[in-house]
């Protein structure tokens, strides 16, 4: 499991970037959305076969 979330991540991380781009301004603010956004790929919730989770006031669909 783990080094399936892993591979995931790893085939994602442009887009987790960009996402993090568009809310942070910093490097260091983009970098940690961007751990924040992985380690809460696990605590996502299942709606309708889509998995949303609430970032920073905003939902984003995983």
């Amino acid at each position: 499991m783990e080094k399936q979330f892993l591979q995931l991540i790893h085939d994602h991380q442009g887009i987790i970037y960009k996402v993090s781009a568009l809310y942070r301004n910093s490097k260091e603010d983009r970098e940690d959305l961007f751990r924040k956004l992985c380690t809460s790929y696990g605590n996502r919730t299942p709606v309708s076969g889509v998995h949303q989770k609430r970032v920073h006031g905003c939902t984003v669909l995983l």
